[in-house]
C-alpha cells in the first residue's frame, strides 16, 4: 500500500480521472467506484488461525482505516481495472487537501 498527498494548491482538486493521469494509468481502463468501507473487507477481521504476526497486521489495519476514516471526510475508494486492478481510496483533509492509499491487486 502506497500512501498519497494531494495538495490542492497545487494540483487542484482531485478526482479519479486526475489520479489516472497522476499514475500513468490510461483513462480507456473502465474503473468503479465502490464503498469505501469495502478497501479493507478481509484485513481487518481477526480469525483463529492466524498466526502473531498476521494479527499485528490486523491491527495495524484497523489503526490505518481509523485513522484514515476519523480525520478525513468525502472519502471516495475506485478499483481500476478487471484483472489487473489498482484501488485507491482518498479523503479530504481538515486542510483541504487530500490524503489517500493506493494499491495494486490482480484478480484470478
Amino acid at each position: 500500500i502506497d500512501v498519497f498527498l494531494w495538495e490542492t494548491a497545487e494540483r487542484g482538486a482531485l478526482s479519479i480521472d486526475a489520479l489516472l493521469d497522476y499514475y500513468g494509468i490510461p483513462a480507456s481502463i473502465p474503473y468503479a467506484e465502490v464503498p469505501p468501507e469495502e478497501f479493507f473487507e478481509g484485513v481487518t477481521e481477526f480469525y483463529e488461525w492466524q498466526q502473531e504476526d498476521e494479527r499485528r497486521n490486523v491491527q495495524n489495519f484497523r489503526v490505518l482505516r481509523d485513522l484514515l476514516f476519523t480525520n478525513t471526510t468525502a472519502l471516495k475508494h475506485y478499483w481500476v481495472g478487471e484483472h489487473n486492478v489498482h484501488v485507491f481510496l482518498w479523503g479530504r483533509t481538515r486542510d483541504g487537501n487530500y490524503v489517500g492509499l493506493k494499491t495494486h491487486i490482480v484478480e484470478t
